[in-house]
């Protein structure tokens, strides 16, 4: 039957000789034309540039690509035919059609456009998500008795391990989103804490989350370009909101009286211009249009693209590298008015900035790897999923372990000018505050900042920093743990007849964190509080 079908095919025919080849163009369908020569087939860039230039003379238009055309070959004698589709005569009416042909091919009977580059993309989508793979050419069949192309592929099995690492990686990306969301979500009703702090935080959540959700899409790209098309590419414009928002959020956390103005808005605007260019070049379009330009990449050029890049890393770059910045700028002025470091409120911020921080630079690294590279690094991919779960699971946990994170720290102060004092006020100033530090132990008192300490011995702040700082050569921070270590040393060489434990003796003497005490007592005594304690025992052995 196929004989036949060829006969009356070459009989049907026009044919025109290029230096000894066939241009045969069909005259039956008028759905493709094929070329036909016997050497070999390394000639065959230039038999198709010389094919070419003959169909253009002739005002046939195929549709020409290196990689999509089908090759029938014989072996006696040897015979080359490549096909190529004509562009404005394909009819596919039937949809997107899946199915094993001899265990090795895959037929795709398919297409309701003339995009066939669109048709294999499609279908290599589907592949994926039934965890097959393209492992060879495509060959294209076009079956004359009604206009259908059959697009066959030769397959291969996902490995089960590779199986297995997608959907776990899918599970675990999945449950990351759905922290960030629940979590975000408690903020916003939460009444209790700073409403602002919270909210910027819970924006910041929920933006990574729409990042996150539009990696998702990708996982089920036909089912979502097939049934969903208008959730195509939802998350693309939250990554430039994503770096301000954390910017915020450090400068509410580290300012108990921060409050949005409109001078912020400022920081919104990126996030704005690309939301309004999406919907202009993409989001209003319907289900179709909004298929073509997906499935060809033609939303944005590539300039366009370079710029979005371009902004995102400047984003990057700028408002994560000013936020740690500010974390350790304050972090140093809070010595001078605070007697302990905050270390919960630090460790927090220093989680949610440099956990972020690290989630970037392995998320480049991967893209820059596999784009500039062309290296594709499973190891990299699980790590950056797991640290999205992980970075969710850890914030989730300092929330509800230590709910006071979310109250701030008051820094309103902790910029404080110096003034220059007179010597009598000066030295008064100092003998009043040297007093009532040796009769009232103010130091004690776990929370103790300088704005408390002033209020009680009735000293300007910013004169009482002065006097610390001139006068005892100290900022606040040493100057109170100079106190209190001095107590910890008596309670710890006395501790052998009371039977005080070190922890007892940590809280005693105003502190309310191990690791603080533990660095401030090594860094003052140069021993551990335990060393110290045997030492002492050993020069002074109870009878």
């Amino acid at each position: 039957m196929k004989t036949i079908i060829f006969i009356l095919l070459l009989i049907c025919s026009s044919h025109i000789n290029v230096q000894g080849e066939i241009l045969s163009i069909d005259s039956i369908s008028t759905h493709y034309v094929y070329m036909e020569f016997q050497t070999s087939f390394d000639t065959f860039p230039e038999k198709k540039k010389q094919f070419i230039q003959e169909c253009e003379r002739q005002s046939i238009f195929p549709h020409i690509a290196d990689h999509l055309h089908s090759i029938y070959f014989e072996d006696q004698p040897p015979l080359w035919r490549i096909v190529f589709p004509l562009n404005d005569h394909i009819e596919v009416a039937e949809p997107l059609h899946i199915s094993t042909i001899n265990n090795w091919f895959i037929a795709s009977r398919i297409y309701q456009t003339n995009n066939i580059e669109n048709t294999i993309e499609i279908f290599e989508m589907r592949l994926h998500e039934m965890n097959f793979y393209r492992n060879g050419p495509v060959i294209f069949r076009w079956i004359d008795e009604r206009p259908t192309i059959d697009i066959l592929l030769p397959i291969g099995n996902i490995p089960s391990f590779e199986i297995l690492r997608i959907k776990i990686s899918r599970f675990l990306l999945i449950i990351s989103v759905i922290l960030f969301l629940l979590f975000g979500s408690l903020l916003i009703f939460s009444r209790k804490g700073k409403r602002i702090s919270n909210l910027l935080f819970a924006l910041f959540l929920f933006s990574i989350s729409m990042v996150n959700i539009n990696w998702i899409i990708g996982y089920f790209r036909y089912t979502v370009l097939t049934h969903f098309p208008h959730i195509l590419n939802i998350g693309e414009p939250f990554h430039f909101i994503i770096y301000p928002l954390l910017f915020l959020y450090t400068l509410s956390i580290l300012q108990k009286n921060f409050d949005l103005k409109k001078k912020h808005l400022v920081h919104i605007i990126p996030f704005a211009v690309v939301l309004f260019y999406w919907s202009v070049k993409f989001y209003r379009f319907p289900a179709d249009i909004k298929r073509e330009l997906y499935l060809n990449d033609s939303i944005f050029s590539g300039s366009e693209q370079f710029l979005g890049t371009l902004l995102e890393n400047l984003q990057l770059i700028g408002y994560l590298g000013a936020a740690i910045f500010l974390f350790h700028l304050y972090k140093r002025r809070l010595k001078n008015q605070h007697s302990a470091l905050q270390a919960k409120q630090y460790t927090w911020l220093g989680i949610v900035l440099y956990g972020f921080l690290f989630i970037n630079y392995i998320g480049y690294l991967k893209h820059i790897l596999y784009h500039y590279m062309g290296i594709y690094s499973h190891v990299l991919y699980i790590v950056l999923i797991s640290s999205y779960l992980i970075f969710s699971l850890v914030i989730i946990y300092y929330a509800f372990h230590h709910p006071e994170l979310f109250t701030g720290i008051d820094l309103s102060i902790a910029n404080t000018n110096k003034i220059s004092l007179s010597d009598n006020v000066f030295n008064n100033y100092r003998t009043k505050l040297k007093k009532y530090m040796d009769e009232n132990r103010p130091y004690l008192i776990p929370d103790l900042t300088i704005q408390k300490l002033a209020d009680l011995v009735s000293i300007p702040p910013r004169s009482l920093s002065e006097v610390i700082n001139k006068g005892f050569n100290q900022n606040f921070f040493e100057f109170i743990n100079s106190y209190r270590i001095k107590d910890a040393k008596r309670l710890i060489a006395d501790s052998y007849m009371d039977k005080k434990t070190i922890l007892e003796i940590i809280y005693t003497v105003g502190y309310n964190n191990k690791s603080v005490f533990n660095s401030v007592f090594k860094k003052i005594t140069g021993k551990t509080p335990t060393e110290y304690r045997s030492e002492v025992m050993n020069n002074n052995p109870p009878f």
